[in-house]
């Protein structure tokens, strides 16, 4: 759509009066850069888009897990019993003026800074308040690296205005970037961080049926599943 409005404001300066030619002259400038953008995000694959999804992505899954995580201080009584949550310098007064839920948030923000999970990397940051309450375990090879390559991207799509740096390029040497050049990315490598995402958040959900009692095996076949489509997804 935005390809086609040089055209339509073009038309208009033909029917519009002579007085207002200045105008038009600035709305068709304008309208032509936008559609040059655009013939830019059609031609290489939408990277802009793409990109975006990937932040979004990526703040989602950190909000579930945070979310997770307060709802599981708040509903798991063994939770709040555990050694490194019990030793936390809580502020009395602070904590009494918050209601339930924030409480646990306070808690969990707490937690996070003694294990300085916000500092580490993909779901390493994740990882270490779920061992604690018991809900740690295997992650597959390729969401790992999948999951701690979006965290990388990320950062350098929200802080580096998407210029490619070294840091970037040190943790993962992998990707064929170059250092100061815009990092572009493609519908399938979001396709590979969009199931990423949810082989990781699966993989929680059986965690905690087995933390309740469930055996593993219940979930053989969706986990075969899920680890089918990763071999397929990551290896092409």
């Amino acid at each position: 759509m935005l390809r086609g409005i040089p055209k339509a404001v073009e038309a208009l300066a033909k029917t519009g009066p002579d007085d207002e030619s200045s105008t038009y002259e600035k709305r068709l400038e304008q309208a032509k850069q936008e559609a040059d953008m655009a013939q830019k995000e059609v031609d290489n694959g939408f990277p802009l888009l793409h990109a975006q999804a990937v932040v979004s992505l990526w703040g989602s899954l950190e909000s579930l897990m945070s979310t997770f995580l307060a709802r599981w201080l708040a509903n798991e009584p063994k939770a709040i019993l555990m050694n490194q949550v019990q030793k936390l310098k809580v502020q009395l007064g602070d904590y009494e003026s918050l209601d339930r839920e924030e409480r646990s948030y306070y808690i969990l923000d707490l937690l996070e800074r003694d294990l300085q999970s916000p500092l580490k990397q993909g779901v390493s940051r994740f990882e270490l308040p779920l061992e604690i309450f018991g809900l740690g375990g295997q992650v597959d090879r390729n969401v790992n690296k999948k999951l701690f390559e979006m965290g990388q991207i990320r950062n350098v799509i929200v802080h580096r205005r998407g210029i490619v740096d070294r840091k970037l390029k040190s943790a993962c040497p992998w990707l064929k970037t170059t250092i100061g050049k815009s990092i572009v990315i493609n519908h399938h490598d979001y396709k590979q961080y969009s199931y990423a995402a949810i082989s990781y958040v699966t993989e929680l959900i059986v965690r905690v049926a087995v933390y309740f009692g469930q055996s593993r095996d219940e979930f053989k076949e969706t986990l075969d599943n899920l680890q089918d489509g990763n071999r397929m997804l990551f290896d092409s």
